[in-house]
């Protein structure tokens, strides 16, 4: 199950809660719609994690793909990236990742 967040502005250069902690559970996804992009935060092995939802192959929405472990696919060209460090098996297309936070029961996000 996906959760999509739309927010319409955000503090740029700063650190900006998204969820509540108990909103986001081991191998869930949220997206997180920006004016200027969309983020997909989650939940591996305990940590959360962010990364940009653009497939830096085709543009495809990452959201509409599997997760499976640690895993993000996308659904276009199959392409495997690695949810915690935004690699693929493919040196050129990688994920922009961003700074995720969990303290007090709150998500937050730094861009």
């Amino acid at each position: 199950k996906l959760r999509t967040i739309t927010m319409s502005a955000y503090p740029p250069e700063k650190r900006f809660a998204v969820a509540s902690s108990d909103a986001l559970k081991e191998n869930e996804r949220i997206a997180l719609a920006l004016p200027d992009r969309k983020i997909l935060i989650f939940r591996v092995d305990g940590a959360v994690k962010a990364v940009d939802a653009s497939c830096p192959h085709y543009g495809v929405d990452l959201a509409d793909g599997a997760m499976e472990q640690a895993k993000l696919f996308c659904p276009a060209c199959g392409i495997a990236f690695d949810a915690m460090t935004g690699q693929s098996s493919t040196p050129s297309l990688t994920l922009t990742t961003y700074s995720a936070h969990e303290q007090d029961g709150i998500i937050t996000l730094s861009l």
